[in-house]
């Protein structure tokens, strides 16, 4: 669980461009609630369906900052072995918004 974090934080610091990131945890129900936002490049609308695919990548992070397809699909691999749920949206000022969901 400790890796799915990292990497989340890591790639709101990564493509954040500088900007203030927002780490929240909260109990929804009988489930706790895992919140990241950032105010980077977001994630192109076509691509969110498929952001947690191995080897995907983004097209806005095909630079030689960008990484190499596999993070978060180990991410929601972790999240499912503890019975969670994953997802990514875009943040309606800037950015993305990365949520998952574990039974608490």
């Amino acid at each position: 669980m400790i890796q799915a974090i990292d990497n989340l934080i890591s790639n709101a610091v990564k493509y954040g461009e500088g900007q203030e990131i927002t780490v929240s945890l909260k109990k929804v129900g009988d489930q706790v609630q895992f919140k990241i936002i950032d105010q980077g490049i977001g994630i192109p609308e076509n691509e969110l369906h498929s952001i947690f695919s191995k080897f995907m990548t983004s097209s806005r992070t095909k630079t030689p900052a960008g990484g190499r397809g596999i993070g978060l699909a180990l991410v929601q691999k972790i999240i499912e072995a503890h019975r969670g749920e994953i997802w990514a949206k875009n943040n309606e000022k800037q950015g993305a918004i990365f949520e998952f969901l574990l039974p608490s």
